[in-house]
C-alpha cells in the first residue's frame, strides 16, 4: 500500500468518534480510565481556560477524563495556584521521580508524568495555547476508545502567526499536538514509539511566534509507529 493510500484509510474526522458524552460511556462499558497530563510553565495567561475545557470533559455526566495531572517547572506567575483552583493533581517537575535528578525541559516533564498516572489511556496536551477546545482532548481520546487495535494517537494543527498588522493563515510554527498511549498488552503504559512529525514544520525565527490554534485546518494522529491524520474542524 502506498504512503498517501495508507494516509487516506487511516484518517478521521473527530466527528466520527461521537460526543464527549457517547465517548464516556463508550470508555465505561470497556472498563477504561483516562489520564491526562498537562505540562506547564508559566502559562498563567492560558491554564484557566485549558481547564474550564478540560473540567466539561470530568463533568459527572459526561465522565470522560478521570485524572488530570499538572506537571509544572516551578512556574514563578502563579501556573499552579491556577491549576489547584480547578482541583487537579499538581506537581513540581522535579519532585517527580527525584532520583533522575533535576528535571530537564518539557519532554521530561512529560515522562515524569507519568510515574503518577492510573489510566489506562494517557493523553497529553499543550497548556499554552490561547483558544484550546474540548475536541482537541475528544479528537484523539476518542480514537483509542473506539478503536482498540489503535495503540498511539497524535494531533496536531496549524496556527496563525500574527506580529502587529501582519498576519500569516499557517505561519505559526509546527502543529501543537496530543500524544496519547496505551499499552495494548496487558500494561498501564509504555514508551511511545517515534512518528512522522506534524503538519507543519517548525520554520526557522519563528520559534516564538504567538497565535491561538486554528482547528479548522488538519492534524496528524499516529497508530503504533505510524502517523494518522484527524480532521479538528469545529471552531472553538
Amino acid at each position: 500500500m502506498r504512503t498517501h493510500e495508507w494516509f487516506r484509510t487511516n484518517s478521521f474526522n473527530y466527528r466520527e468518534f461521537g460526543s464527549a458524552r457517547q465517548l464516556g460511556r463508550i470508555k465505561r462499558d470497556r472498563g477504561l480510565s483516562v489520564s491526562l497530563i498537562l505540562p506547564t510553565r508559566n502559562v498563567a495567561e492560558t491554564i484557566g481556560s485549558v481547564l474550564d475545557e478540560v473540567d466539561y470533559l470530568r463533568r459527572s455526566d459526561i465522565r470522560l477524563i478521570d485524572q488530570v495531572i499538572v506537571v509544572d517547572a516551578d512556574s514563578t506567575d502563579g501556573t499552579a495556584e491556577i491549576a489547584a483552583y480547578h482541583n487537579v493533581q499538581v506537581y513540581s517537575e522535579n519532585a517527580l521521580m527525584p532520583e533522575y535528578g533535576k528535571a530537564h525541559g518539557k519532554g521530561d516533564a512529560m515522562w515524569r508524568g507519568l510515574s503518577v498516572a492510573t489510566g489506562d489511556i494517557i493523553a497529553f496536551a499543550d497548556t499554552d495555547t490561547g483558544n484550546f477546545c474540548r475536541q482537541l482532548v475528544t479528537g484523539v481520546v476518542g480514537c483509542l476508545i473506539t478503536k482498540p487495535d489503535i495503540q498511539f494517537v497524535k494531533a496536531a494543527y496549524r496556527r496563525p502567526y500574527t506580529q502587529e498588522t501582519v498576519s500569516v493563515p499557517d505561519g505559526g510554527g509546527r502543529a501543537r499536538s496530543l500524544r496519547p498511549a496505551r499499552d495494548g498488552s496487558g500494561g498501564r503504559w509504555h514508551a511511545q514509539e517515534q512518528a512522522p512529525g506534524p503538519v507543519e514544520p517548525e520554520p526557522d525565527g519563528l520559534l516564538g511566534a504567538q497565535g491561538s490554534a486554528d482547528p479548522r485546518h488538519a492534524g496528524t494522529v499516529a497508530g503504533g509507529s505510524w502517523s494518522l491524520r484527524v480532521r479538528l474542524e469545529r471552531g472553538c
